[in-house]
């Protein structure tokens, strides 16, 4: 998955409805957007990757000298750098810098977050695992933002369960991941898999009428 970091809080009146632009004062029509160019977005896209490609290999020299003392004074020089080596594929050097990001106290359940999905990335299970499980260790879900962070830590090491073959585990974890978080998309999505996975095989099996109906597989009712 992709490093996960603090989030930002945004504002509801920032939000924009997309295709709309609203109207100006009164007595002017309403302007609507055009259908878009396509040739245009892809040059779009294409120029965001090379801006992002840019950035993730840019020296901290770079950086403007204030949001580097910012960083600092955080303690996430380190952490951060460990995101943009992981966005980068670089999973290895993203680990590096974690080992030492990690010794930072309140910054520990978000890099043992990040170091267990780069060693999943690394196909390497048993340590993605470890890590996960430190950060359920390290990280009570007492307050909103421990809750988030644990619910993404059972999560992922579901994805490692049934990955593994240990299915039952693996939507054990998913039902515990939504509980502390209804909004875990994730959970969802991969608990749905399982169960349609399962009404297949006994399909196949010719034990049809043991199948629960679709809205059952997909929440679990």
């Amino acid at each position: 998955g992709k490093p996960i970091e603090p989030p930002t809080a945004t504002r509801a009146e920032d939000a924009v409805v997309p295709g709309w632009i609203p109207t100006g004062p009164v007595g002017f029509p309403a302007h609507h957007l055009s259908p878009p160019d396509e040739s245009k977005l892809v040059r779009m896209g294409a120029e965001m990757k090379r801006k992002f490609s840019d950035k993730v290999s840019a020296s901290t020299l770079s950086l403007r000298q204030s949001r580097l003392e910012e960083m600092r004074d955080a303690k996430a020089v380190e952490f951060l750098r460990g995101n943009e080596l992981f966005d980068k594929g670089d999973q290895l050097s993203a680990l590096a810098e974690y080992e030492i990001a990690i010794r930072v106290p309140e910054l520990r359940p978000y890099v043992q977050l990040n170091r267990g999905n780069a060693f999943k990335a690394l196909l390497r299970p048993a340590e993605a695992a470890a890590c996960y499980q430190l950060c359920l260790d390290e990280n009570p879900p007492r307050t909103p933002q421990q809750r988030l962070v644990h619910s993404l830590a059972l999560l992922n090491l579901g994805t490692v369960r049934e990955d593994e073959g240990k299915l039952q585990q693996a939507m054990q974890l998913y039902n515990a991941a939504l509980a502390l978080n209804p909004r875990c998309h994730l959970a969802t999505k991969n608990r749905g898999h399982m169960h349609i996975r399962n009404a297949e095989q006994l399909k196949a099996a010719g034990v049809s009428k043991s199948v629960p109906p679709q809205h059952e597989m997909a929440f679990n009712m």
